[in-house]
């Protein structure tokens, strides 16, 4: 049966959800830009549009009335807010805006209206989490690691990323401290500190360092270590570290003359230098390791998730992989699958009554679209 879904934000990763979920439901995408709603529009004329601002209350509470689901893509500075207005609205969420704020502090007000809302719905955060709580309802789960980056194919040393998100985001994500569990306990570094080489069959070493990535993981699951790295080519971090420690990162400081603000002009100059070109090759990767004792055997399972883009519709692997990661919760969620009210971490879906259904579906919904899953057992002496 055809539901009714509002998409919020017609970005890259909004458009592909929206695309993917249109063969099976009634898709209608809202965004503040036109622009932005056109160009979705045209891979798919048989959505439904709407202008206007995703963060309007009233408006989306005049508008949500006939929709069965809200997926919320909207930039992560106003995830929250659009997220706590469509509980307020009564109606289940898929959300992938990643916003900074604390989930859980909409978990009582999304029980009292009745609503289930899954967050950081995507690859990493997302499907990383989901490996995390399979593996932890199933066996003794002590080490959790997890590498992921979305990266441009070819590099000539200097021009060695394109961003498949905001500039702005990718800056702040360098800024904040890394948060990971080391011994049972929350350690804090600087992002784009330890790094390390990590080899890929295909793609040979890329760079790995630390980010803020676990996220929900640092409330939900007892695990004594888990650390999230994300992934570049090498020599990415200390280009990066350099722009950061000179200040290039900072939002303000003061001359004698004026105020400069050298994050944002920053963001300019990197927008530009990490645009990526129409129909540029690149990939999305994901290495997961999960240690542990399973049937008394201290065992390690390791997933790598790659993919390399759909250039017949000029959807970006990050695109792909995240929002096709949102669609299969959505499908799971309309279906009723998922039973519990509240705001439900990723990691928490593996382990509901039919977690392991709910887990395997949506592996298999990713190979379908085409995205390559890879799972290793080894039992370690």
């Amino acid at each position: 049966m055809r539901k009714n879904i509002l998409v919020l934000g017609a970005g890259r990763v909004g458009g592909a959800i929206a695309l993917d979920l249109a063969g099976t439901h009634n898709v209608t995408i809202a965004d503040i830009s036109e622009k932005a709603l056109q160009k979705v529009l045209l891979l798919n004329p048989n959505s439904g549009r709407l202008l206007f601002d995703g963060g309007n209350l009233e408006r989306l509470k005049s508008t949500s009335e006939s929709f069965d689901l809200i997926v919320n893509a909207l930039p992560g500075f106003i995830g929250f807010s659009a997220l706590k207005n469509c509980i307020e609205c009564g109606k289940d969420v898929v959300d992938i805006s990643f916003f900074p704020e604390n989930p859980f502090d909409l978990h009582a007000l999304a029980q009292e209206k009745g609503v289930k809302a899954v967050v950081d719905c995507g690859i990493a955060p997302g499907l990383s989490n989901m490996i995390a709580g399979y593996h932890f309802a199933t066996m003794d789960v002590r080490d959790f690691v997890c590498y992921v980056g979305g990266l441009p194919e070819k590099t000539d040393g200097t021009d060695d990323y394109k961003a498949p998100f905001s500039p702005d985001d990718v800056i702040e994500e360098y800024m904040r401290d890394a948060r990971f569990i080391r011994g049972g306990m929350i350690v804090r570094k600087p992002a784009l500190s330890d790094v390390e080489l990590v080899d890929f069959d295909t793609l040979g070493a890329l760079e790995a360092f630390n980010t803020d990535g676990l996220r929900t993981l640092l409330q939900t699951l007892h695990i004594p270590n888990m650390v999230e790295k994300t992934l570049r080519h090498p020599g990415h971090a200390d280009r990066m570290q350099f722009l950061r420690d000179f200040g290039f990162f900072d939002d303000k400081f003061n001359t004698e003359r004026s105020v400069i603000f050298p994050k944002s002009h920053t963001a300019e100059l990197l927008k530009r230098k990490w645009r990526p070109t129409l129909h540029e090759k690149e990939f999305t990767v994901m290495r997961v390791e999960v240690v542990g004792t399973e049937n008394r055997k201290k065992t390690r399972y390791t997933y790598t998730i790659y993919d390399a883009g759909d250039e017949k519709t000029n959807t970006s692997s990050m695109a792909r992989t995240t929002g096709y990661t949102a669609t299969a919760v959505a499908r799971l969620l309309l279906n009723g699958w998922i039973k519990n009210n509240g705001i439900i971490a990723p990691e928490c879906l593996p382990m509901e009554k039919n977690g392991k259904f709910i887990f395997q579906t949506i592996l298999d919904d990713l190979r379908r679209a085409g995205i390559s899953i890879q799972i290793k057992k080894t039992t370690i002496d």
